[in-house]
C-alpha cells in the first residue's frame, strides 16, 4: 500500500531530493483537495449556466478527488500508526473544509478574471485524472462484495 501511495504522489509531483515521503504524501493529498475545489467550482458555474448534466459530471469528479485525498491521508496515517488505524471517513471533515476553501479561491480568481490561474489549476487536475481514476477503481474493487 505504501508503494501505491508513493507512486500516486510521484506521478503528481516534481519532488525535490530534500522532501521526505510525508511531505510528498501531504502535497499529493493537497493536489487532490485543490482539484476537488476546482471541480466543485466548475460544477457550480455549469449549474448557473443551465447545464445540469455537465454540472453533475463535474460534481462526480469532485467527489472522486475528495475520496482520493481522504484515502491518501488515511493510508499515510495508518502506515505510521498500525496499532490504531483510522478509516478513510475520519478524514472527511478535515478534507471538506479545505475543499470549501479551494472552491472559494477559484470563485475569487474568476471574479478577478484570473483566467490563466484557473486554466493552470484545471490543467493540473486534468493531468491527475488518470491517477484519480485508477485509485477510485482500485478502491471500488477493494470495497466490492467478494463472492463466497
Amino acid at each position: 500500500m505504501r508503494l501505491g501511495i508513493l507512486i500516486a504522489a510521484g506521478a503528481m509531483l516534481a519532488v525535490s531530493a530534500r522532501a521526505d515521503a510525508s511531505d510528498t504524501v501531504d502535497a499529493a493529498a493537497q493536489q487532490f483537495i485543490t482539484c476537488a475545489g476546482a471541480y466543485n467550482w466548475t460544477s457550480a458555474t455549469l449549474a448557473q449556466a443551465g447545464k445540469p448534466a455537465a454540472s453533475e459530471h463535474m460534481r462526480g469528479y469532485g467527489r472522486g478527488a475528495q475520496t482520493v485525498a481522504q484515502w491518501i491521508l488515511a493510508s499515510e496515517y495508518n502506515l505510521a500508526n498500525e496499532a490504531s488505524p483510522r478509516p478513510m471517513g475520519d478524514w472527511k471533515d478535515f478534507v471538506e473544509v479545505q475543499i470549501d476553501r479551494e472552491t472559494v479561491r477559484l470563485a475569487a480568481m474568476a471574479e478577478m478574471d484570473d483566467q490563466d490561474g484557473i486554466r493552470q489549476i484545471l490543467e493540473n487536475c486534468t493531468a491527475l485524472s488518470e491517477v484519480q481514476a485508477k485509485i477510485i477503481n482500485d478502491l471500488r474493487k477493494q470495497w466490492a462484495p467478494q463472492p463466497e
